[in-house]
């Protein structure tokens, strides 16, 4: 299984004179998966050291992308960029965006180094050679990996790494998580919210996975189990033995098949076909930006929330404490049996915690009014 305790990444070296075309080919390798720093985005307006900012972006970065032109050959600042990727000895792609001859557009120590032409029509062609480049040698993300001490426990007067940001507090301590790349969610295998010997760990890995890289859910689950779980859990007994949701024990939104769920348990097929959830991830709330754990609790009874917008679940999922005011909004209650769930585009499986009807099992939730702007901002602020 492919892991990381720092993700590879491309440095973006340009004239700000090009800074069109290098917002694009930023923008577009993104798309294929690849991890990118710019200056636009990484350097924050007003910085009192905006140079030490640049020498540690090129040093946390795996290789550096050159946008070769007439401007960049004279750029003092991709001059620097150029000799610090060489003190750090990173790989330089170059990418030959502007001039009518190569020569013109590179430094002299480039003049023999292999190029990729994306001017005019070569755009496409360019950056789809330049990814799949990037994917062999290591620089792209794949659909998978492991994201080492992805969460970190620190006293509060010691400074938290770079790029990391602060998402709660523990006896004291604050806990900081690593930036989750777009694209990705993450699945919290051992999350350091439920951990026993939290503070003697102080580091927490977890799994990155990108739904988009997956046909359907129980695809994306296969890899899941058989790349990080398949020592600690037995084979098919998802839903069963362990199980994703948004709570460290299973008190949150569970990443389950709606079909499950019956008087408010839940109950698995026993034939292997009809168990696996064959729609895309999304229909499963296996979204690109969520959060999961692996729970190997069930927090019964459970209810069905069906919805026509996804604001609906995507607030469930997220703020999970303030549920119950978000249901007595747009939701009301209906007796399970009589829902008809393909006509909700949005469908999740919830613990009844807090929801009205709670204790009735036979009852689920769907959505008679309209998520407003008003409603949703006045959740949202």
């Amino acid at each position: 299984m492919p892991e990381f305790e720092r993700l590879p990444r491309a440095f973006i070296s340009y004239a700000q004179e090009d800074a069109a075309i290098a917002n694009a080919v930023a923008r577009d390798l993104r798309a294929n998966y690849i991890d990118v720093w710019i200056d636009r985005e990484g350097l924050i307006p007003g910085s009192p050291d905006w140079e030490a900012t640049l020498r540690e972006a090129v040093a946390t970065s795996s290789c550096v992308v050159l946008i070769a032109t007439p401007n960049s050959r004279a750029s003092r600042s991709v001059q620097s960029e150029l000799l610090l990727a060489e003190a750090d000895g990173l790989p330089v792609y170059p990418v030959w965006a502007a001039g009518e001859k190569w020569i013109e557009s590179a430094p002299l120590s480039f003049s023999r180094t292999q190029y990729q032409d994306i001017r005019g029509g070569a755009y496409t062609g360019g950056i789809a050679r330049l990814a799949e480049l990037f994917t062999a040698q290591g620089h792209a993300l794949p659909p998978h990996f492991l994201y080492r001490s992805f969460h970190q426990i620190l006293p509060p007067d010691v400074c938290p790494p770079t790029g990391s940001q602060r998402c709660g507090s523990v006896n004291g301590y604050l806990v900081y998580q690593k930036t989750v790349p777009e694209q990705y969610m993450v699945v919290e295998h051992m999350p350091w919210f439920g951990s026993d010997d939290l503070m003697s760990q102080k580091a927490f890995d977890a799994i990155l996975i990108r739904p988009s890289a997956y046909r359907t859910a129980a695809h994306l689950l296969d890899a899941l189990y058989l790349n990080y779980l398949s020592e600690r859990f037995a084979p098919f007994t998802y839903g069963i033995s362990w199980v994703l949701c948004t709570g460290a024990f299973g008190d949150g939104v569970l990443a389950i098949d709606p079909h499950w769920v019956r008087d408010g348990k839940v109950v698995v097929p026993e034939d292997n076909v009809s168990r696996r959830m064959v729609e895309p991830p999304g229909r499963y709330n296996l979204d690109a930006g969520e959060e999961f754990s692996v729970s190997e609790y069930i927090d019964e009874p459970l209810k069905i929330v069906c919805a026509n917008h996804p604001w609906v679940t995507k607030r469930l999922i997220r703020h999970p404490k303030g549920k119950y005011a978000v249901v007595k909004e747009v939701l009301e209650l209906k007796p399970a049996d009589q829902i008809d769930l393909s006509q909700y585009p949005y469908v999740a499986v919830v613990d009844s915690s807090y929801l009205p009807g709670e204790y009735d099992p036979h009852l689920g939730l769907i959505q008679v009014r309209e998520c407003t702007p008003e409603i949703m901002a006045r959740f949202d602020d």
